[in-house]
C-alpha cells in the first residue's frame, strides 16, 4: 500500500500581474516539482492500484512522460 499522502496542485497564475515575480516564480517551480514526484510515485503503484484510479500502465507512463509545465 502507497504511503503518498494525496497532494493538491495549485495551479501557478502566468501572466497576472499580481504578486511579486520571484513568488510567481516559485509558485511555478513548487507545481512542477509536486507534478514531478506525483508522476514518478505512479510508476512504482502496481497495477491493481492502477485499476482502481481508473488508470493502466500504458496510462501512467504517458502520464509520467509529460512534461512538466503541461497537466
Amino acid at each position: 500500500m502507497s504511503n503518498l499522502h494525496v497532494e493538491t496542485l495549485h495551479r501557478p497564475v502566468f501572466g497576472a500581474g499580481f504578486g511579486h515575480p520571484l513568488k510567481r516564480l516559485y509558485a511555478v517551480v513548487t507545481t512542477w516539482q509536486q507534478r514531478f514526484r506525483l508522476r514518478q510515485h505512479l510508476l512504482t503503484l502496481d497495477d491493481r492500484l492502477l485499476e482502481d484510479m481508473g488508470l493502466d500502465r500504458a496510462a501512467a507512463v504517458r502520464e509520467a512522460a509529460k512534461p512538466l509545465w503541461r497537466e
